[in-house]
């Protein structure tokens, strides 16, 4: 839909009148009264307009020149066009039509897809986008994440540090230098939107003065406590006959809409919003359709906060059996089939001995383990250890208990893992070859003091060690190999080549020197080797 057309009469008068359904009847009474729609209601009108074509049958098009007429009719200021074209597509993809309202000959002259047009020529030409990451390897832009845990273990807390993270202005605290949340580096600054459906405004200011450490509250943060305005649904209606979204949470949604440079929208939490059963599929994939139309509209990370099913979060085959933890997730298949990424947090069951390790004091799930339970593409595959402060706030301590436990391979691991991510960013990725001048042995005097004495054997099967697990990769230059990050691409190194170039010629000059020295000694012993 490229350029809407005028609506025909017919059309436009198939609106006012509603067309087959009572509630259409309704939509038509108002417009005959011409009443105006103000600024915050557009979009929330406007779909329910929508949503009512659709179940009459009308396809995405349709939907669309009927409600840019009702738009430049109705809306007080009328909305953009593209913000028109977003709700007729959201409403042809998520309400149900009623065939037996629409003629077959109507309904088979109707093109859903563009197939004709939508070619892979035509789609994926050039170089594809790399993804965005809101925390690196975690949480991509623009994309639903669910993040699960049982009761009480302190998952909105970090979630509220990861809104601080993104939102607090520069100045000399730990949130400005590396910051660091779920296991990740924190890779983007913006606006973020709690829409926080058990915390009253009086306990978000306790968290969150908590966790700020006496800074100012951050501007850019901005707060929807169901609590204090007002409890809403995303969706309602029957799963038998199509569900559709409220209008209080249309109206939010534009709120979210008007603002500036969106970064992270945390709903929590998602049974708290919800209208039903979440073991329905009907109404949790309803749900995550919103969150997912939202995600991308907006370009921001909505991070949905849940539980793990109480039984499965406790029993010996729940989540700590690491594979079960996806299914641990409360709810339809719907929810984690929906989300790009989901991460799961729970007691670690080894808690006591990690507290002694460290030498803190130990309370019932105060120690909590962290990881990425699914993801669609790249991500991080490891475990964060967490230790609950007194703030609430689950602290990162996996490299502190790594060296307390003399794990000195596991921390070196993943310090070079560390370190050939440095060396790529900077222009000078590692060569492969233990004896290349460029490889990992030959310049382990550019690393910290810890490597210097480290053998070629030790190079070689750690950095084999990282690529096993997906954490590093090699790309071919010329007659070598050089190790880069699992999520980067050759492309975004200028100088990839010149190094490879370099390291050829040294290869080559060592190549000759040998095959001097050979004929040296065969003149020399007369032809004898």
């Amino acid at each position: 839909m490229h350029n809407f057309a005028i609506a025909p009469q017919a059309l436009i008068a198939f609106c006012q009148r509603g067309g087959h359904s009572t509630s259409a009847g309704t939509l038509a009474a108002n417009d005959a009264a011409d009443e105006r729609i103000p600024v915050g209601r557009r979009n929330a009108e406007l779909f329910k307009r929508a949503c009512v074509l659709r179940r009459a049958g009308m396809q995405e098009e349709e939907i669309g020149v009927a409600l840019h007429s009702l738009n430049l009719r109705l809306c007080e200021t009328a909305l953009d066009v593209n913000e028109v074209r977003k709700i007729a597509r959201s409403a042809a993809n998520q309400a149900s039509p009623v065939p037996s309202d629409v003629p077959q000959s109507s309904r088979a002259e109707r093109r859903a897809f563009n197939l004709k047009a939508n070619t892979a020529d035509r789609l994926f030409a050039g170089t594809p986008k790399q993804v965005g990451w809101l925390v690196h390897r975690v949480f991509p832009r623009g994309k639903v994440v669910v993040v699960a845990s049982p009761p009480g273990v302190g998952k909105s807390m970090l979630a509220l540090y990861l809104a601080l993270q993104l939102t607090l202005p520069p100045g000399p605290t730990a949130f400005d230098d590396v910051r660091v949340c779920f296991g990740g580096r924190v890779e983007s600054r913006g606006c973020t939107v709690i829409i926080s459906a058990e915390d009253d405004l009086e306990e978000m200011h306790r968290r969150l003065h908590a966790l700020a450490g006496g800074r100012p509250m951050p501007e850019r943060l901005h707060v929807a406590s169901l609590p204090d305005q007002g409890h809403l649904c995303v969706i309602e209606g029957d799963p038998r006959k199509g569900m559709q979204a409220t209008a209080a949470w249309l109206a939010l949604k534009e709120e979210i809409l008007g603002l500036d440079e969106v970064v992270l929208i945390v709903v929590d939490t998602l049974q708290a919003v919800s209208t039903g059963d979440l073991n329905a599929a009907e109404i949790a994939q309803s749900m995550m359709n919103e969150f997912t139309d939202l995600a991308a509209r907006t370009g921001a990370t909505v991070m949905v906060l849940h539980h793990f099913n109480k039984d499965k979060a406790t029993d010996k085959g729940g989540p700590m059996a690491g594979s079960n933890a996806m299914d641990a997730i409360r709810g339809s298949s719907a929810i984690v089939g929906s989300a790009r990424a989901a991460y799961g947090l729970y007691p670690h069951p080894h808690g006591r001995e990690v507290c002694e390790k460290l030498g803190r004091d130990y309370a019932e799930n105060s120690v909590v383990v962290g990881r990425i339970v699914k993801a669609n593409g790249d991500a991080r595959r490891d475990e964060t250890i967490y230790i609950r402060n007194e703030a609430g706030l689950l602290e990162d301590c996996t490299h502190e208990f790594l060296r307390l436990q003399r794990d000195d391979n596991a921390l070196l691991e993943q310090e070079l893992l560390d370190e050939i991510a440095k060396a790529y960013g900077e222009g000078k990725p590692y060569a492969a070859s233990s004896t290349s001048v460029n490889g990992l042995h030959k310049r382990r005097h550019d690393m910290p003091l810890q490597f210097n004495d480290l053998s070629a054997k030790w190079f070689a099967e750690h950095a084999k060690a990282l690529m096993n697990a997906g954490k590093v990769k090699l790309i071919r230059i010329g007659p070598g190999s050089q190790y880069i990050p699992a999520d980067a691409t050759p492309a975004e190194t200028s100088d990839a080549k010149a190094i490879g170039t370099e390291e050829s010629t040294v290869q080559g000059k060592r190549a000759v020197d040998k095959k001097t020295a050979k004929r040296t000694k065969a003149r020399q012993t007369g032809g004898r080797e």
